[in-house]
Order: structure tokens, then sequence, then C-alpha cells
């Protein structure tokens, strides 16, 4: 694990190993980290052999995403650097550790929807409104918006 000063330091200001017997539950990884809060950026490496035929790919030099965590700051993200083979250190997405008890919510609430009720949908933004034939108008296609106005189409 990797503990960033701010988004613009190219390097950790701390790596911590994890230990599978104290760091590990299940296929889960975890660790606390005494006296960070809100606003810590932090990120993952992961070691082991680069051997694609076998579908392994690791690649310690490249830092990697909280696949748990709960909000990302990608100030800095560069694509391209991601698909290259080094480091992506400075210019990767990062984790931040948040409150969620200090999370406005602005008056939102769970929907209380039954789980046997619901749907989940998981779609590309641009190829679910994209074409002509989404029935959406040209400024909205391929737009959150243009999601919004479909919202009908996927409801039962």
């Amino acid at each position: 694990m990797l503990l960033f000063d701010t988004e613009d330091v190219a390097s950790a200001r701390r790596v911590i190993e994890l230990d599978p017997e104290v760091n590990r539950t299940g296929h889960y990884w975890h660790v606390l980290v005494p006296d960070i809060g809100p606003g810590q950026l932090y990120a993952y490496r992961a070691a082991g052999p680069y051997a694609p035929q076998s579908g392994l790919r690791f690649d310690c030099d490249k830092v990697l995403l909280d696949p748990y965590g709960k909000a990302v700051s990608a100030k800095r993200y560069d694509r391209a650097a991601a698909a290259e083979r080094r480091s992506n250190e400075a210019s990767c997405m990062k984790s931040v550790v948040v409150d969620l008890e200090q999370y406005d919510w602005q008056g939102d609430a769970p929907l209380q929807r039954p789980f046997r009720e619901t749907v989940i949908y998981e779609m590309h933004v641009g190829g679910f409104t994209r074409r002509p034939s989404s029935g959406l108008a040209a400024d909205k296609r391929g737009t959150y918006e243009g999601v919004v106005a479909k919202i009908p189409f996927l409801k039962p």
C-alpha cells in the first residue's frame, strides 16, 4: 500500500507491506493505518509473475486503485501512461479515504426498493445513447442527460 502526501507528488510518502497472515481475510486484503483521515490519498501495488500465457499479469510498476474504495481522485490521471510498461505512479488515479458520516447527501435517501424488484443495468453511456436510433436529440446523444431521458425505456 502506498500513501501519498498530495496528488502532485510522484512518489509515495510511505510504503506499507501487507502480510497475508495479518492483512487478509478470505479474498479481502485490509490494513489499519493509524492517524490518517479523510482526504488521504492511497493506492496499491501487487507483486507477482508476469506470465500472460497463464493469465498472470502482475506489474509492480503499476499503481492500482482500491476496488473497495469509496472515492477516487483523477487529478493528473493519464490513461496512456496506464497502458505503457512503466511506472504510472505520477499519473495514476488514486483512492481517497472518506468519512461517510461527513458526506452531504443533500436530502437524497435510499429508494427502499426490494432487491427482488431491482434490476442492475450496466451500460456504456455513449454506446447506449449515441446513435440516432436512440431517439434522442443530437446534443443529448452520448451524454448522461441522454441516459436520464431513456430511464422510462429501462423501467418495466
